[in-house]
């Protein structure tokens, strides 16, 4: 008996020498490497639909940079590469905060549009089915992208924006969000438009723009025939639009673009967001800072936040820096991406027989190795 439990433990001893365990590793790298190879693109079921609010979208770049140059608001061709019309300046009175124009650069790619179709697939929205969107004028171009997509997808749309912008969005004054989004109306790009408008910034009211900044605001408004509501505080701009919201029930999603404050909340509840689709519950202590995000949330509505735009942009396969030279239903967006569930159960089969044959080999040379000792010792005896 002795014996035999001696045998046991020699047995779970075995070891892989370094040579077997880079064999074993490169194989399993080799596996790996040859699955992604292999990996299969398939058109999404959504492509059509998405092809076409990406080309939408495209064509209300075209109507912007036209307005744009018959109007004298030179477009920088090294901040705006796609020439999309849709990046602003570094400052000016409308300014809320600092922007990152790598982002404001990728925000300009048609492919958003896409996303968001694909987005709305996979919340098995139906047609006629209310939306809210946010806009805030930091993203303009994903501002009109959200309702493009809607209007592709056959979805009602219910906009709330605001026209204060970090640096490179829609902060040129005589080119706010709002004349965007009038111009494209006009021109039949787009069907809806802004029912409810706030100057955006600091507690929502403008508060924080520079000089000149809220003149600006109502100057926008007069000259796009739009009513604007200035909030007292922070608390009062939330509740008031909850209220609007909640006054357009049902609504099957809200989507946020860019930072406006009164649907972040303050610092603490808005550094618990997560980017792109949101469908779990957010966990919170701070209950005392929810904006609009969190308490749609809390009543289980999905949300699309477009916030971190490159992180989105990485993880959705759409390309970061847009150019000219790229063709609409060519990214990763449109394409499901599958692996073949036969070919990995065949190479892990392989991996499996060839981790076995080497151990079998180990076993053997151990116990010829373990015989070659006990012949020893008994001669020596």
């Amino acid at each position: 008996m002795m014996g035999l439990t001696k045998d046991k433990k020699n047995k779970l001893g075995i070891k892989f020498s370094s040579l077997q365990l880079f064999v074993i590793s490169t194989v399993a790298v080799m596996i790996i490497l040859l699955v992604q190879l292999t990996e299969v693109k398939t058109p999404h079921k959504r492509s059509g639909k998405m092809q076409s609010a990406a080309t939408k979208m495209q064509q209300a770049e075209n109507v912007l940079r036209a307005f744009r140059e018959a109007n004298n608001f030179e477009i920088n061709l090294q901040n705006d590469p796609l020439q999309s019309g849709f990046i602003g300046i570094e400052f000016s009175p409308i300014t809320t905060t600092l922007g990152d124009l790598r982002a404001k650069q990728t925000s300009t790619n048609p492919d958003f549009s896409a996303l968001f179709i694909r987005w709305f697939y996979e919340l098995g929205l139906e047609k006629g089915d209310k939306v809210i969107i946010h806009i805030s004028g930091s993203f303009p171009a994903l501002g009109i992208a959200s309702i493009i997509a809607s209007e592709e997808f056959g979805l009602e749309p219910i906009i709330l924006s605001s026209i204060g912008a970090s640096s490179f969005g829609a902060n040129i004054t005589n080119l706010t969000y709002w004349d965007i989004e009038n111009l494209l109306f006009r021109e039949k790009i787009i069907n809806n438009k802004t029912l409810y408008a706030t100057p955006g910034g600091q507690n929502d009211n403008g508060s924080s723009f520079w000089e000149g900044g809220l003149e600006a605001t109502k100057k926008a408004a007069a000259r796009n025939a739009m009513q604007i509501t200035v909030p007292k505080n922070l608390s009062g701009a939330i509740e008031k639009k909850m209220d609007f919201i909640n006054s357009q029930k049902p609504f099957s999603l809200f989507i946020n673009i860019g930072g406006n404050q009164s649907a972040l909340g303050t610092v603490p509840c808005s550094m618990e967001y997560t980017h792109g689709l949101i469908t779990e519950s957010i966990r919170s202590n701070n209950t005392t800072c929810f904006g609009l995000i969190q308490k749609l949330n809390q009543n289980k509505i999905p949300i699309i936040h477009m916030l971190n735009i490159r992180e989105i942009a990485l993880e959705n396969g759409i390309d970061l820096l847009p150019n000219h030279t790229q063709k609409l239903g060519e990214a990763d967006i449109y394409f499901i991406k599958e692996k073949s569930k036969l070919l990995i159960a065949i190479l892990l089969f392989f991996l499996i027989l060839i981790i076995g044959a080497i151990t079998k080999l180990n076993r053997k040379r151990f116990y010829q190795i373990s015989d070659n000792s006990k012949t020893v010792l008994t001669s020596k005896r």
